[in-house]
């Protein structure tokens, strides 16, 4: 072959790499997560999920061989593939799911008697209860000690001491009894090489000794990848308390390539907080910030698809339900039509316990109210806290900048001095810049022993290894460590030349010394102001997401058990066997829930308006200003340009609450009759503006002390 016929193979190679499409879940790490959060969105709800590539055909499977093994009769055969089904559901963290799957097992093995397996099922159970954060019910451990205790097989006794690990107090017992647990369930796997769950069983023993490679070998020889990331983890954590945040990158940045190969969502989600961690330590903060924004990103997918799941198994259980009740009330119709009498006094008792129910209900919204009050008094003293912090930040902001143009000037005249070592003597000789930087008598050199006997006792290796003229340390060129003046410990940056002869040999070493004492500092406060910033934004999220979870109550719950009393008077109002006093009852009961349903719609659309998600911000807005002029003497008039997607979602709201809070004065205080409300689209900004002809706000030094909650939540609407 020619070398231009390899040249030419080469270059095709070339340009085929050059043009192989890149992986779409890799663009993850390429999009701004500020920027284009809606590109991020759409890969992570298109190529990701909870259950990953794989599991949704497994629980389809397991469900169709579970079918026919219950058709055979085959009752231990269908428990093992409720654990089957269990553990997918855990290791996807849908841990309901998990729990009910276990449960089922659990029942069938404790009717066969099977003690290993109930002991393995409820160390399942355990462990479920464990990753949700729930408490339960009982001492699993303490049980499945008491199943195990007479047990003569490797298998159990494996099992026995993994446990007595559990709940020995003392370290040494603990110790002896997992090395037992290991030395047993090594030899359950000599004997049975070929079986998983063996392995399984040992990589989590290894585990929980601490032998993370070992474990984690284990897990890849196996195949399960969650067990990998979950121990590849661990050792990445191990790394980070170690300070070695290189291996601790590498570890998650594997933890990355699986998750992403998988498709699990959830591991996805702590891989890239982990990482975020990580650069967080390592100082880089705008790493960090996307790293976090993309987990942000990530845990939103969760929530919205764990909900359609629960919305999709409420569905079920509604329309059995429905059914049920329909076919009971026909039933009772057939009954009441044999027994009049008796009909009339039972509905009766039913309008008394309608109407009780009706009158705890309107308490029961009496006592919300209540709670948001102290709710809202609660917020708005921390957000006067936090505009105080915020003040103060400034302050101390200005401060820094003053400093940072002070330390610029002061760097090119006096913070920089020059040194230089003599190899044979070990004196340093610095320049005269030295010792006015420093503020020390001026000699003409000083001994090496001398300087390292000033410096800080936690540099002092580091500082004998700078000065050290082995080959192996010669690399690090530049140190930072602190040289303690007068017990006053002060940070200096030392740099280094290394000068040879024309036979390699060292004759000289050179560099800079510089007092960074200031610039230190001045990290430090940066890293308070971050982190101040973060808590201000934190804090009003949790306030809408407190709002957002009242009135799902509101909705879900007291206004689904209003709508059954209101269909049950209907019912009623539809029997014509009934006099016309019971007929107007219920009519009075169908008008106060229709009353109730509209009360409690309204509360809950004030704390948050599914508008919002469903029609965006411009309709909601509209939809707000329509129904106030609908409800009140305030003619409101609006004129809307079109904002949709023009703020992040967090700044949607706190806009609407503004807009809210706007609306909710002029109908409270204004006695307006008419109002205007003006949104304009600037491109780079939205600009709003909110009139009305009443009789407005006194502007006396006396109304500003009583300034009230709403506008001080609006002003906090317009800090974030």
């Amino acid at each position: 072959m020619t070398i231009k016929n390899v040249f030419l193979i080469w270059l095709t190679v070339g340009c085929f790499i050059s043009v192989t499409p890149q992986s779409v879940t890799d663009s993850l790490e390429i999009y701004n997560p500020f920027d284009q959060h809606d590109d991020i969105r759409r890969i992570i709800n298109t190529e990701f999920t909870i259950l990953g590539i794989s599991n949704n055909s497994l629980i389809k499977k397991f469900q169709s061989d579970l079918k026919r093994e219950v058709e055979k009769s085959d009752t231990l055969q269908a428990a093992k593939i409720h654990v089957k089904i269990g553990d997918i559901y855990f290791t996807t963290s849908i841990y309901d799911y998990a729990l009910d799957s276990y449960f089922k097992a659990l029942r069938i093995f404790e009717s066969a008697k099977d003690t290993l397996n109930i002991a393995k099922t409820k160390l399942k159970l355990r462990r479920a209860y464990y990753f949700a954060d729930l408490l339960p019910l009982e001492d699993y451990f303490s049980e499945v000690d008491e199943l195990l205790k007479n047990s003569k097989d490797y298998e159990s006794l494996a099992l026995v001491f993994y446990v007595k690990w559990m709940l020995a107090k003392n370290e040494d017992e603990k110790k002896e009894f997992l090395e037992k647990a290991l030395t047993i369930q090594s030899l359950v796997i000599a004997e049975n090489p070929q079986d998983k769950s063996h392995k399984y069983y040992l990589a989590n023993f290894l585990n929980a000794a601490g032998k993370l490679e070992e474990s984690i070998k284990i897990a890849e020889s196996i195949g399960d990848n969650w067990l990998l990331v979950l121990y590849l983890n661990n050792l990445g954590y191990r790394y980070v308390k170690q300070g070695d945040y290189k291996s601790a990158l590498n570890i998650f940045n594997r933890t990355l390539v699986i998750s992403k190969k998988e498709r699990y969502k959830t591991l996805l989600r702590n891989v890239y907080e982990n990482l975020a961690r990580i650069y967080r330590l390592q100082g880089n903060w705008k790493k960090s910030a996307n790293y976090m924004q993309i987990t942000k990103g990530i845990t939103e997918s969760l929530y919205l698809e764990r909900s359609s799941l629960q919305l999709s198994e409420l569905k079920v259980k509604y329309d059995s339900e429905r059914k049920t009740f329909e076919n009971q009330h026909l039933k009772e119709e057939q009954q009441n039509l044999s027994k009049s009498f008796s009909f009339q006094k039972e509905f009766n008792l039913l309008l008394i316990f309608a109407i009780s129910f009706i009158a705890i209900m309107l308490f029961y919204v009496y006592l919300i109210n209540r709670k948001l009050k102290k709710v809202n008094t609660l917020l708005d003293s921390q957000n006067m806290h936090v505009l105080a912090k915020q003040a103060e930040l400034e302050k101390l902001n200005n401060i820094l900048l003053e400093s940072e143009r002070n330390l610029k000037d002061a760097q090119s005249t006096a913070q920089l001095a020059n040194w230089e070592l003599n190899p044979l003597n070990n004196q340093l000789t610095f320049s005269e810049q030295f010792y006015i930087i420093f503020n020390i008598p001026n000699t003409k050199s000083i001994g090496l022993e001398m300087i390292l006997y000033n410096i800080h006792t936690d540099d002092k290796f580091k500082f004998e290894r700078f000065f050290d003229l082995s080959e192996d340390n010669i690399s690090e060129n530049m140190i930072e460590v602190r040289l303690i003046f007068n017990n006053n410990p002060k940070w200096i940056k030392l740099k280094k030349i290394v000068m040879r002869n024309e036979h390699g040999v060292i004759e000289k070493l050179s560099g800079t010394v510089q007092d960074i004492s200031d610039i230190k500092e001045e990290e430090e406060i940066k890293i308070q102001i971050a982190e101040q910033q973060s808590f201000t934004k934190q804090l009003i999220h949790y306030q809408e997401e407190e709002r957002k979870r009242i009135a799902g109550d509101l909705h879900d719950g007291l206004g689904q058990n209003v709508l059954l009393i209101k269909n049950r008077a209907l019912l009623g109002l539809q029997n014509d066997a009934l006099d016309e006093n019971l007929k107007k009852q219920f009519s009075e009961i169908d008008k106060l829930s229709s009353i109730v349903l509209d009360t409690t719609k309204e509360i809950a659309f004030n704390l948050r308006p599914a508008h919002l998600e469903r029609l965006g911000l411009t309709d909601t807005i509209i939809t707000t200003l329509e129904q106030s002029g609908a409800t009140s003497k305030t003619d409101f008039k609006f004129n809307i340009e079109q904002i949709d997607n023009k703020l992040s979602k967090e700044n949607e709201i706190n806009l609407f609450r503004i807009i809210q809070e706007a609306v909710n004065n002029i109908l409270k205080h204004s006695e307006a009759s008419n109002a205007l409300l003006e949104i304009k689209n600037n491109n780079d900004k939205i600009l709003v503006t909110i009139a009305d002809d009443g009789k407005g706000i006194e502007n006396s030094k006396k109304e500003k002390s009583k300034e009230g909650f709403g506008l001080r939540n609006m002003m906090s609407g317009f800090r974030c």
